[in-house]
């Protein structure tokens, strides 16, 4: 059976191979080579994979298929969310190659010459367009049927709390296609399989956000549909590590005092959780704060701390605001580990690895104070009332409807408020004055 994951796979290691711009050819890499390259991919990833898995995938003749957390670490070395958005967006480049005649693609595959570069360019552009317009019927087929819209919905079992069902409706009578999955959200990891004939499926969400799930046809997203997941309170939710998608909730305490959202260690033991290095503690609270407040223009301010309970090596927590259509996110970190911290603004975001963001670098186990203006989609960060980041991007994420703070480990929040900027309201306070 043919594998169509394989000419992406080829495809991405050749990406990497020339990110990496080592002076050898892979052909040539040696264990220490190997070595190396795992150790980029869990840093820039946060993913490991084993040696056997890399040696396996960089063999010549490898004509196997990965498993899916082994293609999304190597898809988000190359700065893409998951492996579906790396296919999505190298799917053009690769039909352009496919249709082009042998020398001129073994030139386009293997890095042009500069001289040579923008003839191929233009080739390739319009040998791509040929090649779409001429077989845009037979892209269609063994997908979906020309110009079919396919049924997909979602209602959830309760209107607010947590877990909470969803049930999914579709239908997939136009449909044809090797197999059919449903993907909660972005995580490629919350997928589960349906068949042609299935027209319901039901799936938990364990966190409260504005998701957008995905019907999918082999390695096609054939629709989508928003779920929206609301805990108008705050609640503490605690996983083993990324590879748990199932988190424990944790009681926060009810009487108004500082700080004011905080998990101790006796109510981790008392859950019998361990207290080890991959704990992952979110607070998180999703509430529509009726629609007061745009993502593009507020002001966010809170205190946050980190822990030391564990004596983490480069602890890390941050904050995503969630917005209706999308989100903005801060990672802070150790002062000493800033390649893993992070930024997004929308649709924009940057990485420690291969951008300047020493200024979001911390203290993590003194009180920050954390400061979030958004005006004109400009995105301005503050730490300490020092302006340490400023960022543009062009996408709303719509009403701001709730936010995720998280922890490696175990942290502690302080005096949260958000306020409209146009309007000059509060329109979110757990202070206590």
């Amino acid at each position: 059976m043919e594998n169509h994951q394989l000419p992406y796979i080829n495809h991405c290691k050749k990406r990497i191979e020339d990110e990496l711009d080592w002076s050898h050819a892979s052909t040539e890499w040696k264990q220490r080579d190997y070595l190396n390259l795992i150790e980029l991919l869990e840093d820039k990833t946060g993913i490991s994979l084993s040696l056997s898995t890399v040696k396996r995938i960089w063999q010549q003749n490898y004509n196997g298929t990965p498993h899916p957390s082994t293609l999304d670490a190597l898809a988000q070395f190359l700065d893409y969310k998951d492996w579906l958005s790396f296919q999505e967006a190298e799917k053009l480049h690769l039909q352009s190659i496919a249709a082009l005649p042998d020398p001129l693609r073994q030139r386009v595959i293997s890095r042009p010459r500069p001289q040579l570069f923008g003839i191929i360019l233009v080739l390739t552009i319009g040998v791509a367009i040929w090649y779409i317009l001429t077989n845009q019927d037979n892209n269609s087929k063994g997908i979906l049927l020309a110009k079919q819209t396919v049924p997909f919905t979602a209602q959830n079992s309760k209107t607010s709390g947590l877990p909470n069902t969803v049930i999914f409706n579709f239908d997939l009578s136009a449909v044809e296609a090797d197999s059919f999955f449903i993907q909660q959200s972005w995580n490629p990891k919350n997928r589960e399989r349906i068949n042609r004939d299935d027209s319901v499926l039901t799936s938990i969400y364990y966190y409260p956000g504005v998701h957008t799930a995905k019907l999918i046809a082999n390695d096609s997203i054939i629709s989508e549909t928003t779920v929206e997941v609301y805990s108008p309170k705050w609640i503490a939710a605690v996983r083993d590590g990324e590879k748990d998608l199932i988190p424990t909730y944790l009681s926060l305490p009810q009487s108004q005092k500082h700080p004011l959202l905080s998990i101790s260690k006796s109510q981790l033991l008392a859950q019998h959780i361990e207290i080890q290095k991959g704990l992952i503690l979110n607070y998180v609270l999703v509430d529509d704060f009726e629609e007061k407040v745009s993502g593009d223009d507020f002001t966010l301010s809170l205190k946050i701390k980190a822990d030391s309970l564990m004596n983490l090596t480069c602890p890390i927590m941050g904050i995503v605001i969630i917005g209706k259509k999308e989100t903005h996110a801060i990672t802070l970190i150790e002062e000493g580990c800033v390649h893993r911290a992070f930024a997004k603004f929308s649709e924009v975001s940057s990485n420690g690895r291969n951008t300047d963001l020493s200024k979001l670098g911390i203290k993590p186990y003194e009180w920050q104070s954390l400061s979030i203006k958004v005006g004109e989609k400009q995105g301005l960060v503050f730490l300490q009332e020092d302006l340490v980041l400023d960022m543009t991007y062009q996408s709303s994420i719509g009403h701001i409807v709730g936010f995720n703070i998280y922890f490696t480990g175990l942290g502690q929040i302080d005096s949260l408020r958000l306020e409209n900027n146009k309007t000059g309201e509060q329109i979110y306070s757990n202070v206590i004055d």
